[in-house]
Order: structure tokens, then C-alpha cells, then sequence
């Protein structure tokens, strides 16, 4: 009985392989795929200690300019740029 059970279990085991041969082909592919679509979900934290990256800031973002300094972008502090309504160029003021 036991005997025939892993037979069984065997001959399952060698079809299912068999099977899969055809998808071999799709796991590179799959592999991106499911890196693509699961990467946004990783914190920072486990970027960092589990892979060991840091941070990179695109340059000009905010998080760039903030770790720049605060006088990257003003020369003198003489001028600020103030919004104006949706469509209308901003306008520099005077401090």
C-alpha cells in the first residue's frame, strides 16, 4: 500500500517536472516582473539592511536641496519666487 502510494506520488512528481519544462523559459521574465511590481512595496529600512542601499536623491528634488544646503538655488536671499494661480508663470518679489 505504502509502496503504491509513492508510486503514485513519483509518477506525479515526474509529470508535474515535465510540465514545467515549458515554463522554463519564463523565469527570467517572471523574475523582473515580480521585482517591478514589488519593489515600491519595500521600506527603506529593508533596503538598507537587508540589500545595503542607501538613498539616492535625484538631483534638483527636494531631499537633494534640503541636504545641499539652504542656499543652493538663492543667491543672496534677495529674492523669493511667489506661486500665482494654475497656468501663470511664478513671479520673484523682493524680500
Amino acid at each position: 500500500m505504502v509502496a503504491k502510494a509513492l508510486q503514485r506520488l513519483t509518477n506525479e512528481a515526474v509529470y508535474y517536472g515535465k510540465e514545467a519544462k515549458g515554463f522554463l523559459g519564463w523565469t527570467v521574465p517572471g523574475a523582473v516582473i515580480a521585482g517591478w511590481l514589488v519593489w515600491p512595496g519595500l521600506t527603506q529600512s529593508f533596503k538598507e539592511e537587508t540589500l545595503g542601499l542607501k538613498p539616492q536623491h535625484a538631483p534638483g528634488s527636494a531631499a537633494a536641496v534640503a541636504a545641499a544646503g539652504p542656499a543652493v538655488f538663492r543667491g543672496n536671499g534677495k529674492y523669493k519666487y511667489v506661486r500665482n494661480e494654475i497656468g501663470e508663470r511664478p513671479t520673484l518679489e523682493e524680500e
